[in-house]
């Protein structure tokens, strides 16, 4: 499956992306393998393209991860997932749906160890994703 990310189609990479989604969210027996199948930097990769299709499901395998266990959530840590998601924060700020899966990553970060943790806590985009999301889940304007 994994082999398809590197296809030329975009509706193939697109379809397999989906297809990692769904596996993604199953036990943690598939988790591991996606991880340890050496995918996430095309993952990672694929989510900074600013094309709705690519960036949704990327952030939904991340957050799906990052909601298993503490090893895995150090392996995506390491693997730059938590710097993608920062990046991807930096230029989404308008799509309240991307926006949302961002903050669910988040949300599953902050339940791991303190390194993790005082990691996010020093990142500035951190603090202006939630300020975002906490004003227009209140239906207020941002300027």
């Amino acid at each position: 499956m994994s082999t398809y990310l590197w296809n030329k189609n975009e509706e193939v990479i697109i379809d397999s992306i989906w297809t990692l989604c769904f596996l993604s969210d199953g036990p943690e027996e598939f988790q591991n393998k996606i991880v340890n199948s050496g995918v996430i930097q095309k993952i990672n990769e694929y989510s900074q393209i600013k094309i709705y299709q690519f960036q949704f499901p990327c952030l939904r395998i991340l957050g799906n991860l990052l909601a298993g266990e503490n090893l895995l959530v150090e392996k995506l840590f390491d693997l730059g997932s938590f710097d993608t998601i920062c990046d991807l924060a930096k230029n989404n700020f308008e799509n309240q749906e991307i926006l949302q899966e961002i903050i669910w990553c988040f949300l599953n970060l902050s339940k791991t160890n303190p390194k993790i943790i005082n990691k996010m806590l020093t990142k500035e985009i951190f603090f202006e994703v939630l300020k975002k999301f906490l004003l227009i889940k209140n239906n207020k304007k941002v300027y």
